[in-house]
């Protein structure tokens, strides 16, 4: 939406150009689940989503916390359970599988976006006369 950078943008390689174009399309296809990952299990969770978990989670799960001696030798067994959980509210039992299952699938088909954000700061600091 910056015209400086749709100004930057059209000064770069087609092929660079070709690979933006296509990881905003996949951004923008798993853009509902993105943003449900995020909240569920991001950087900010919401307490909505912590709560339907706990409410939803079944009374048949069992996991363990280990406390060591030091922090490093605890373990919170019980968390994976907590974040499928979070990530799978109000997902009906019959579907849980499939539904994880696009899930992990849509998130690995956006590992190549770390490379555009590799490129997008590339071109930003060539833009800003940052780089040579």
């Amino acid at each position: 939406m910056l015209p400086e950078f749709r100004e930057v943008l059209k000064r770069q390689p087609p092929s660079w150009k070709k690979k933006y174009e296509l990881m905003v399309k996949k951004l923008s296809k798993a853009q509902t689940l993105l943003k449900k990952t995020r909240n569920s299990l991001g950087g900010h969770i919401l307490q909505q989503t912590v709560e339907e978990a706990l409410d939803e989670m079944s009374l048949d799960l069992f996991s363990y916390i280990e406390v060591g001696r030091i922090e490093k030798k605890t373990h919170y067994r019980f968390t994976n359970e907590f974040i499928l959980e979070m990530m799978l509210t109000g997902v009906p039992t019959d579907q849980r599988e499939a539904e994880i299952e696009k899930h992990f699938r849509t998130v690995a088909d956006l590992l190549p976006v770390f490379e555009l954000s590799g490129i997008l700061l590339t071109v930003y600091a060539g833009a800003r006369n940052l780089i040579e």
